[in-house]
C-alpha cells in the first residue's frame, strides 16, 4: 500500500489555493457553539484549525501524515494559533478528553476505501464526542467522481510549480486512483516529485447508514454552506449529525 501525503504536503497550500477556507470556518462557526472544544479529524495542513482557533475554539488538529502535521504546527506557531497536533488514524484513534464537536472537511472521509472503515472512523468520533456533541463534514459525491474526477487529467500552475494530477476511476470498486506529478523549479531546471492517492466514492445512503449504526442522529445534508438541497449532480455533500442519547 502506498503512502499518502508524504510529499504533497510540502506544496498542498500553494496548490489548494481555490479552496475557500474562510468560507467553511465561517459555516462551521455558526453551527457550533462559541467556546466549545473541537477536534479537527484530517487536519491537514492545519488551515481550519487555525481558523477555528482564532475565532475562539479549543482546536486539537488530527491528521495521519506526519508530513501533513509539521506543516500545520508550523504554520500555527506563525499564527501564535494554542493548537495540539496528534499524529493517529482517523479509523483508530484515541483521546484524552471528550469535545463539543468534531468535524472533518475537504473530503477527508473519501480516503477511507471500505464501508466498514468508514464506519470505523464514524464510531471512534462518537467514542470521543461529548453528550450531545457534533460531527460536521463533508464527502464527494458520487457526481464528482463520475463528471468532474472520472478519467480526466487536470494541470495546477503556480509560481515555480507545475503540477500534472491524472485519475483513474473503476466504476465497479468505486475508487478513484490520482496519480500526481509536481515539478519545482530550483536554479533554472525543475526536480519531480510523484504521489499517488487514493479516493472512494459512497451512496448518500452508505453514509446515513453507517451515522446511524454509530449512534448519530443525522441533523441536516446540504450540498452547499447555504443550505442548498442535495440531487443527482450534487458534488460534495456536507453533513451535520448530533449524537444520540
Amino acid at each position: 500500500m502506498f503512502e499518502q501525503y508524504t510529499v504533497l504536503p510540502e506544496f498542498y497550500d500553494r496548490l489548494n489555493g481555490e479552496a475557500d477556507y474562510k468560507a467553511y470556518a465561517e459555516w462551521l462557526s455558526e453551527n457550533i457553539p462559541k467556546g466549545a472544544s473541537v477536534l479537527d479529524l484530517g487536519c491537514g495542513t492545519g488551515e481550519i484549525s487555525i481558523a477555528l482557533s482564532k475565532k475562539g475554539y479549543m482546536i486539537t488538529g488530527l491528521d495521519y501524515s506526519s508530513e501533513m502535521l509539521a506543516e500545520a504546527s508550523q504554520k500555527a506557531e506563525k499564527n501564535r494559533s494554542d493548537i495540539f497536533f496528534t499524529c493517529q488514524d482517523m479509523t483508530s484513534f484515541s483521546v484524552s478528553h471528550l469535545y463539543d464537536a468534531v468535524v472533518s472537511c475537504f473530503d477527508c472521509l473519501n480516503y477511507l476505501l471500505s464501508k466498514d472503515k468508514l464506519l470505523s472512523a464514524f464510531c471512534r468520533v462518537y467514542t470521543a464526542l461529548d453528550n450531545n456533541g457534533l460531527f460536521i463534514f463533508d464527502m464527494n459525491a458520487p457526481a464528482k467522481f463520475e463528471k468532474l474526477y472520472a478519467d480526466n487529467t487536470f494541470v495546477i500552475e503556480e509560481d515555480g510549480i507545475f503540477c500534472v494530477w491524472e485519475n483513474e476511476y473503476n466504476t465497479r470498486s468505486r475508487r478513484c486512483k490520482f496519480y500526481i506529478n509536481i515539478f519545482v523549479e530550483n536554479n533554472g531546471a525543475y526536480d519531480r516529485y510523484y504521489e499517488e492517492q487514493c479516493e472512494r466514492s459512497y451512496k448518500l445512503s452508505d453514509i446515513t447508514e453507517c451515522l446511524d449504526k454509530a449512534g448519530f442522529e443525522l441533523v441536516s445534508i446540504t450540498a452547499d454552506f447555504d443550505g442548498a438541497s442535495v440531487d443527482e449532480d450534487t458534488e460534495r455533500y456536507y453533513f451535520i449529525a448530533r449524537k444520540k442519547q
